[in-house]
């Protein structure tokens, strides 16, 4: 069987490429894939990536399945877009796995609140072939409403992560229960199955985050790229992380951040920008209030290594999700700063599916 994965995958984001290990190794057991075609931002980066990490989360089988293919097939996005719309993508007939950050969810802009699924992917979407993955936003907008009961009915399975999508997921699917409507002769055994082929799991990042649990790796860097230098130093002494993005970031959560870091006066502080594409942009604001900041490049070193930094970490604060779950799931002392939805439901709330 050949699967297409659709994502945000190969956009240097740490909490992504967590969910790109999890997610290929659960389709893989789940799947009699062949080959997975995996789309992402940049190829070489993702194969470099994959190359250095997949010892640790994949067997050699899933490795060889898995096929990179670039968001922009054409010389213009605007022209994959316009083909695929069309109807003349390349791989319309191969069975599509859905999801990434908000699979829906109208707290995000177009083309990322998911209205771009029933146009870009008519024909999986029209025969019922394909999975949708991870997160239901609540219904806050008409046309939300409209997209739900149209696309959620046709799902082939919905798994999700937190008890709300499950009650939205389940209610969209109630609208189509006739016989013979789903079921391609699949066999899902999903953990925590309940019942409508809507299935309550965990993030799919936690199994790749709780697969670190060993000794501290030696030689871990930071880089400090304070007023144009650029160092590198050991991490020898106890440290707390930090993180904070673009979304985020204004005087209340600064002031925060200062204010967690004061119970920690002779802790390295390191700052961890999960999104290299926006929370690095952050960490010149951060560190005029704390000048003895250094960041953290994720990018450089293999995902065991970034893992090691949470586990053998002493605090932290934040305001990404993957980078609040390890501190979660390894038991340390952090504080939340909530900026969106997922994450008082994975990380605050005692509701949490963890």
């Amino acid at each position: 069987m050949e699967g297409y994965l659709r994502g945000y995958y190969g956009y240097k984001n740490f909490g992504d490429e967590l969910l790109f290990f999890g997610v290929v190794k659960r389709l893989s057991v789940k799947y009699p894939l062949t080959k997975l075609f995996v789309e992402v931002g940049n190829v070489s980066w993702m194969e470099d990536r994959v190359r250095e990490n997949y010892q640790w989360f994949l067997t050699e089988k899933q490795l060889k399945s898995i096929k990179f293919i670039n968001a922009k097939q054409h010389k213009y996005k605007i022209i994959t877009h316009l083909i695929n719309l069309l109807g003349r993508g390349k791989y319309k007939k191969v069975f599509k796995f859905f999801g990434w950050w908000e699979v829906l969810s109208d707290e995000r802009d177009f083309p990322h609140d998911g209205r771009n699924i029933p146009l870009l992917f008519n024909y999986s979407v029209r025969h019922k072939q394909f999975v949708l993955l991870w997160w239901i936003g609540k219904i806050r907008k008409s046309w939300t409403e409209t997209l739900y009961r149209y696309l959620l009915p046709k799902a082939e399975m919905i798994v999700v992560r937190d008890r709300e999508s499950y009650a939205i997921a389940t209610q969209g699917r109630n609208r189509d229960e006739e016989k013979g409507t789903r079921g391609k002769g699949i066999s899902w055994r999903w953990e925590n199955q309940i019942n409508n082929n809507v299935v309550l799991y965990q993030d799919f990042a936690q199994e790749i985050i709780l697969k670190y649990q060993g000794t501290r790796e030696q030689g871990v860097g930071t880089r400090d790229e304070g007023e144009g230098t650029s160092t590198t130093s050991q991490i020898t002494s106890p440290y707390i992380l930090i993180n904070i993005n673009k979304q985020s970031i204004d005087k209340e959560n600064i002031q925060k951040i200062i204010d967690f870091c004061t119970h920690y006066p002779d802790h390295k502080k390191l700052f961890f920008p999960c999104d290299m594409n926006d929370d690095k942009h952050c960490f010149a604001s951060i560190k005029k209030y704390i000048s003895d900041l250094e960041i953290y490049d994720w990018t450089k070193y293999s995902l065991q290594e970034s893992l090691s930094l949470f586990y053998h970490a002493d605090a932290g604060i934040g305001a990404r999700l993957h980078f609040l779950l390890p501190l979660k799931l390894y038991e340390k002392p952090m504080i939340a700063i909530p900026y969106a939805d997922k994450i008082n439901k994975l990380i605050i709330s005692p509701k949490a599916k963890i």
